[in-house]
């Protein structure tokens, strides 16, 4: 892949995940680190992922609040909805 392919790739990435992090801004949000799961991933996001579900106002350990932690991460930003047994939340 070349460099200007890769930055294009990367940024629509990037916009992605954000778009995901920042929808339900007043909800009660939990984040998880998702991987591909192959080879590839570096150590870094293995161990944002092994975090397994985060408050949402909360970094992952590598100082990232969401993913791309760097220009070939191919990981994706998954959240849910936190709620006690009980509660009701309307969106």
């Amino acid at each position: 892949m070349r460099l200007a392919d890769e930055a294009a790739y990367f940024e629509a990435y990037e916009a992605g995940n954000l778009a995901v992090s920042e929808e339900h801004d007043d909800a009660p949000i939990e984040k998880s680190w998702v991987t591909v799961g192959d080879a590839r991933v570096t150590d870094e996001c293995r161990k944002n992922a092994t975090q397994g579900w985060i408050a949402a106002d909360k970094a992952f350990s590598s100082g990232h609040s969401r993913p791309l932690a760097h220009m070939a991460c191919r990981c994706m930003l998954s959240q849910r909805l936190k709620v006690k047994a009980g509660e009701t939340w309307e969106l």
